[in-house]
């Protein structure tokens, strides 16, 4: 029995309902720190499957459900206080005291609430998105300690790394439901594969408790309006069958909101003259209920008489409609798992319980491959079923311990003697290289570095990257994972085949940047503490003139859209400044840049590639840095966390005081160099000090300013400097 006194054996349910609530039972009971995962098709009472729950775990504690949207908050509130049991006849003792709400800018009230419950039956319904901004707010730590038990709901939504975080936080048993169990599901939420109740697709329509579904794929008309003059004539047609009524009704899939609003008026003049009504629903809308536009989803959608509802993803979940039996996809879906949970809205069985009933009806166009990807999912559903009534989920570690095992011992490759790596053992680190390559961020100085670390790790998840290695540098400012990727191949459609492939994700912190760098584009934007990328006009630094640098290759884009335009150039010589070449045009805007520049710490130079439009910067080619020498490569922030530059107390020009002198006059300005490079060409003055910089001949290539006034260092300063565009070129 869960939770304590209340036995469900007098409920009125369904026996897979008992079936599911036994292994939800076995899951409390073994005390498991794992989550227990149920999965039921929509339509087979997993509302009531959770109600139960939900109700019984409350006995001890308040229990937390959350589930994807608003409107099923809503629907879960009122089916958990009265509705549900209600309808299966069940003792007033089974409703709850309190069922609430939880939101972001309640949680005080709601804590205050939690601690003087005194005792009664309390359930908390929430979104997940209200869960994580209580969570970005700081104040996730309220709820903790007050929950009992976590009932997940995850509905048709993409499981992501952030929500099983912040859920794992709560260190109490969680059941998570769903009808698409796919092994992201699994993977991210920790599911304990001894708790799993799993109750196939097939099954539930064999057991009468759901419809089948027939896939129709027919050559369709593209414009809106002969496509609804079809979809109503093929309607008509499956009434006149007999196969479903004058009240069943239609939803109508659209991707966009143009194409939802071409669909309703193209479906409403079809209609013209006839008791069926046209219902369209898009976040956008401006809502006039009178004329059918809708911009959320009706509380009152299975009362009304509308027969043809349009949408793009508004209608994928919170419907509890049987008359909803046909699904026309004008604009199909571009994955499986949204095509699975639309297909659900239409196989509500009409009753009795047990008895066959006709077939949901999906119309879908020739050529888009709708039906085999629905054979797809029955395939899945088929080989878990098979699998021990269990989804599948690949274990990433064993499948690196396989590929492992099967290199040889020790092998000639790429012109040296290599050896089998070992994952445990520690020298492995040693023999990690890296690029000396990075992204640039700005950060807070307070950024903690452990917290980042989490956060990395819960993306490389999210991307289904296993994570092999892991290690930081001695004083801890600079952090590495090592990760196993899988990429499907592109040269198959439908079959699996994943190449197997080995990922770097290395960064450092340095006072206000941290340097970042991902094998395989990880994007980390969006991560907490994570400022904007360095902007162009501070990258300019890296790129300084000099009297022995030079800019070998260079790319831009023209602002100018028109038809004629010249979209972008690119230009590679070995030295750009000698020859000859201007792309000073205004509305150029420099996206990459690649240079050789030579300090003192390196004689043969550094090759130096700059991408201002995404703040990359890369010096010299292959991996050749240990994870110990990333950071020192980063121990300057005027650098960009790469090899630091060469300069003097009179700028970041990387003249000594005679060159400076000599090149821009005692006062830091630049002078015009006279004379000739060749073919009789002046070269111009290498840089403007505080005025920017400025090409004095057709030689001149437009760069940024690298002199600046005596005494300035650092991007903190360059940031702060004001300086001119060069001959109209503009820096992205």
């Amino acid at each position: 029995m869960l939770g304590g006194e209340l036995s469900r054996t007098a409920l009125a349910l369904w026996p897979h309902q008992h079936a599911a609530l036994d292994t939800v039972e076995a899951y409390f009971v073994s005390a498991s720190a794992r989550a227990c995962l149920v999965n039921m098709p929509t339509g087979t009472g997993k509302t009531g499957v959770m109600a139960t729950i939900a109700r019984q775990r409350a006995q001890v504690r308040p229990v937390l459900v959350v589930c994807p949207s608003a409107a099923l908050v809503e629907q879960l509130i009122a089916q958990f206080e009265d509705r549900f049991w209600d309808k299966i006849g069940a003792s007033p003792v089974w409703k709850p005291d309190r069922v609430w709400n939880v939101l972001p800018s309640d949680i005080e009230s709601l804590t205050k609430r939690l601690d003087g419950h005194g005792g009664e039956r309390v359930i908390v319904v929430g979104t997940v998105q209200a869960i994580q901004q209580i969570d970005a707010d700081g104040k996730i730590d309220q709820l903790h300690g007050r929950i009992g038990t976590i009932l997940f709901d995850e509905g048709h939504r993409e499981p992501a790394p952030s929500w099983a975080r912040v859920v794992r936080g709560f260190a109490v048993p969680t059941v998570l439901f769903s009808a698409t169990p796919f092994r992201g599901d699994l993977k991210i939420f920790d599911v304990d594969d001894d708790h799993i109740h799993f109750l196939g697709f097939a099954d539930a329509v064999d057991q009468g408790l759901i419809r089948g579904v027939e896939i129709d794929e027919q050559p369709l008309p593209l414009s809106p309006d002969d496509y609804a003059l079809a979809l109503i004539a093929r309607v008509d047609a499956l009434v006149a069958e007999g196969r479903f009524t004058a009240a069943n009704k239609v939803i109508v899939r659209c991707d966009s909101e143009e194409s939802v609003t071409e669909m309703h008026q193209a479906l409403t003049a079809g209609l013209a003259g006839r008791a069926a009504g046209v219902l369209a629903i898009h976040h956008n809308f401006r809502e006039r209920p009178d004329d059918g536009i809708f911009d959320a989803v009706p509380r009152d959608l299975a009362a009304r008489a509308e027969r043809f509802l349009i949408h793009q993803f508004m209608l994928i979940e919170g419907i509890d409609d049987p008359r909803c039996t046909m699904l026309a996809l004008y604009e199909p879906f571009t994955n499986t798992r949204m095509l699975v949970q639309q297909i659900g809205r239409l196989i509500r069985h009409p009753g009795p319980i047990g008895d066959a009933a006709p077939a949901a009806y999906v119309l879908a166009p020739k050529g888009r491959d709708i039906a085999n990807e629905w054979n797809s999912f029955l395939a899945f559903d088929a080989a878990s079923k098979a699998n021990g009534n269990k989804p599948f989920v690949r274990n990433d570690a064993t499948i690196l311990e396989n590929l492992i095992a099967a290199l040889p011992t020790l092998d000639y490759v790429m012109g040296r003697f290599r050896e089998r790596p070992d994952l445990d053992d520690p020298g492995l680190h040693d023999d990690l290289r890296f690029p000396s390559a990075a992204v640039a961020f700005t950060i807070e100085p307070d950024l903690d570095l452990d917290e980042l670390q989490k956060a990395i790790k819960a993306e490389l998840i999210r991307e289904d990257r296993h994570e092999a290695l892991t290690g930081r540098t001695a004083d801890g400012n600079c952090r590495y994972h090592i990760t196993l990727r899988l990429t499907p191949s592109p040269f198959l459609s439908g079959s699996l085949f994943q190449a197997p492939s080995l990922e770097a994700t290395i960064y450092a912190k340095k006072n206000k940047r941290l340097f970042f760098f991902d094998s395989a584009g990880l994007w980390i934007n969006e991560l907490d503490g994570i400022g904007p990328r360095v902007n162009a006009k501070t990258l300019r630094a890296l790129l300084p003139d000099g009297y022995d640098n030079s800019i070998s290759f260079m790319s831009v884009k023209n602002t100018d859209l028109g038809p004629l335009a010249l979209r972008s150039r690119s230009l590679s010589a070995r030295s750009l400044d000698r020859s000859g070449v201007f792309m000073g045009e205004h509305l150029n805007v420099v996206t990459r840049a690649t240079g050789y520049i030579h300090p003192k710490a390196a004689e043969d130079g550094i090759r130096r590639a700059v991408g201002f439009s995404r703040s990359r910067v890369r010096d010299g080619k292959g991996n050749d840095l240990t994870a110990q020498q990333c950071p020192a490569r980063r121990r300057r922030p005027d650098s960009i966390g790469l090899h630091p530059l060469r300069r003097s107390r009179y700028g970041s020009c990387g003249h000594d005081a005679a060159q400076h002198s000599r090149r821009h006059g005692r006062d830091g300005r630049s002078v015009r160099r006279q004379g000739a490079d060749r073919g009789g060409q002046d070269r111009g003055s290498v840089c403007r000090g505080r005025g920017g910089h400025r090409p004095q001949g057709a030689g001149a290539v437009p760069f940024p300013p690298a002199c600046r006034w005596r005494g300035a260092s650092g991007l903190d300063r360059l940031e702060r400097q004001e300086g001119k565009i060069l001959a109209g070129v503009a820096w992205t």
